[in-house]
Parts: structure tokens; sequence; C-alpha cells
């Protein structure tokens, strides 16, 4: 499916004194792009480059890292941790139970930072982050009323990471007209296992993921923002009924303790209508 073509939209940047429209960003000095570039949180010093890198969620030295099935779900070693409640749960035919789970920062984040740190997440802005980073990241994300973060379960192993946020608080809110009932989202799918992924599975987790925005918070649209660059993720939206919108020009934020760089992205929106006629 090819985009519509689209005027660029090049909003003006915010500026002090000016009411911001963002969401949380990057530490100072950590020019950060995509989901990471809205996660606003205190300065974090990068720690130091260990000389023998050692692979997350190695019990021991020598160990290899975890194994992942065929949706690229990382196999998580077993904890005290009491099992979290579910906000969401929908069993999709053919694939399994998909539970949608509040993320916890630090719980999940050797799960996490495996995920970020792959060069096929780049967009997610998070490659150069240590595992201490990724966790105070979320941690300070959890703390705020309009970001949240959800780890994406299938059949009780790891499948994805969900980031939901509210536009008026966003810089997004700069490029298009913010309507009642609208959502934002980022989705992080995981590698896929060494036999490869399931077809279909991407676009079931999806849909799993518009039931519970859509349905689940009430909400009418549900807005993404992908870099244009990321033709994969654009193409995954446009087919599960996505209609694109804009080609937009995310503007860079810079103030002392926040660093937003410009952002080039294609804005897309999946209604209520569309995706459930038979719940509008």
């Amino acid at each position: 499916m090819h985009l519509r073509p689209a005027r660029t939209h090049r909003p003006r940047r915010a500026w002090p004194g000016r009411p911001l429209r963002l969401g949380p960003g990057p530490p100072r000095g950590q020019p950060l792009g995509g989901p990471a570039g809205r996660l606003r949180h205190a300065r974090l010093t990068p720690s130091p480059r260990p000389t023998a890198p050692v692979a997350q969620g190695r019990s021991r030295p020598g160990r290899h890292r975890p194994a992942a099935d065929d949706e690229g779900r990382l196999r998580r070693p077993m904890s005290d941790t009491p099992t979290r409640e579910a906000v969401h749960t929908q069993t999709v035919d053919g694939y399994g139970t998909v539970r949608i789970l509040r993320l916890d920062p630090h719980a999940d984040a050797p799960t996490v930072h495996a995920w970020v740190r792959e060069e096929r997440a780049a967009f997610w802005g998070m490659n150069g982050l240590s595992q201490e980073q990724v966790a105070a990241i979320y941690a300070h994300l959890d703390t705020l009323d309009t970001h949240h973060a959800y780890l994406l379960e299938k059949d009780g192993e790891p499948a994805g990471l969900l980031q939901t946020y509210e536009p008026e608080a966003d810089r997004v809110s700069e490029c298009y007209p913010v309507e009642p009932g609208d959502i934002g989202i980022h989705l992080l799918l995981p590698p896929p296992g060494p036999h490869g992924g399931r077809p279909g599975w991407s676009s079931a987790l999806l849909s799993a993921v518009a039931s519970y925005v859509l349905l689940g918070l009430d909400k009418r649209r549900v807005v993404v923002d992908p870099d244009v660059r990321n033709e994969k993720a654009v193409a995954r939206f446009l087919k599960q009924g996505f209609v694109a919108g804009d080609a937009v020009v995310l503007p860079e934020i810079d103030l002392p303790d926040v660093h937003l760089p410009e952002k080039h992205a294609q804005l897309a929106f999946l209604t209520r209508e569309v995706a459930f006629p038979g719940d509008a």
C-alpha cells in the first residue's frame, strides 16, 4: 500500500514563556528521537562501557542469552514477584491469549533493554542506553498521568511493549488538530525467534491493542506518528486500517532539562468506527 501524497507540516517551535504541549523527554545531553524522546526524567550519567560485555539475562558468565520463541518473546527467569493483574485479556484465535500488563520499570527492565538495544529498534531511540537508564526512564514515566507503558504477553511470555499518551500533552498536538477521545500509541515488537515469526501475528497483536485502547479505555481515535523512514511500521499500521495523515515535522524542544530532537513523522489514524463498527 502506498502513502497518499501528503504535505509536510512544519509547526512553529515551542519556546519558554509559551505553554508547552509535549510529553516527557530524554535527559539533557541525550539527543534521542522517537518514543524515547517523550520521556522526561532526571539527568542520567551514562554507565561505563564494560571491557567484556555480557548479554543481558545471563545468570552466570558464559551462559547464553535467554531463548526467544517464534514471536520473539524473551523467556524471562521465574521470580517471586506476584502475578500482575492484566488491564486487558483477549484470546486471539490461532495465536493464544494476549494479556496487557502495566510495565514494572525495574522487574521488566532486562526484557525491555534486550529489545531496545537491538539495531532493528533504532527508531525507538534507546539503542545507546544501559539497562539502568532504561529502568530509570520507565520509572519516571510511571509517575505521569498522561503517559503509560505496558508489557504485552502472549500465553504468559513477553511479546511486546506498548506506550500510550494523551496527544494534548505531547508535541504531536502542534502538528494536527487534536479531537476529544484521541489517544496516541507507540508499539515495539521484539525480534522474531530463530525460526521466524508466524504470519499474521503482528496484525493479531495490534488488534488486541486496538481493542484495549479504543474499547477498554473508551477512546474514539488512535493516532500514531512513526518515523517516516520506518517503512515497516508505517505499512503495518496502514494494513491494519489506519488512514495516513500528513507527513509532519515534530518540533525540536530545547530546554534546560529536556531535549527533543526534530522528528520527521508520518501521522496515521484509526477510528473506533473503522476498527469496531458494531461497537461505535
